[in-house]
């Protein structure tokens, strides 16, 4: 199917969704990003940053190994499943933003 052709569809077929089935939708795909949000959080505490940084607001993910195939805000952004969010998040290190910026300066 063409990407016109199911965007075609895909607007005919929500659009027969009531209101409040729009609302149950959008609040569980919310509290399932929030889940996934939790575990990447923690996944974040558990791994600080070698200089010391813990704040969560200022780690970040730093792609070292294998092929990077997406952002983790991204994944995530995207409702990627946590097990291939994990699988990508293997292929980093976890740093904060200054040491995530030396790191691509040089």
């Amino acid at each position: 199917m063409k990407s016109e052709d199911k965007r075609k569809y895909d607007r005919e077929y929500y659009s027969r969704y009531s209101k409040e089935q729009k609302t149950k939708k959008n609040k569980l795909q919310r509290a399932r990003i929030k889940k996934l949000r939790d575990k990447i959080n923690q996944y974040k505490e558990e791994h600080p940053c070698p200089c010391g940084e813990t704040h969560l607001a200022c780690l970040e993910f730093h792609h070292t190994k294998g092929n990077k195939e997406i952002n983790i805000a991204d994944a995530l952004r995207y409702g990627w499943a946590w097990g291939r969010i994990l699988k990508e998040i293997n292929k980093c290190i976890v740093l904060c933003a200054n040491c995530h910026r030396k790191i691509h300066w040089s």
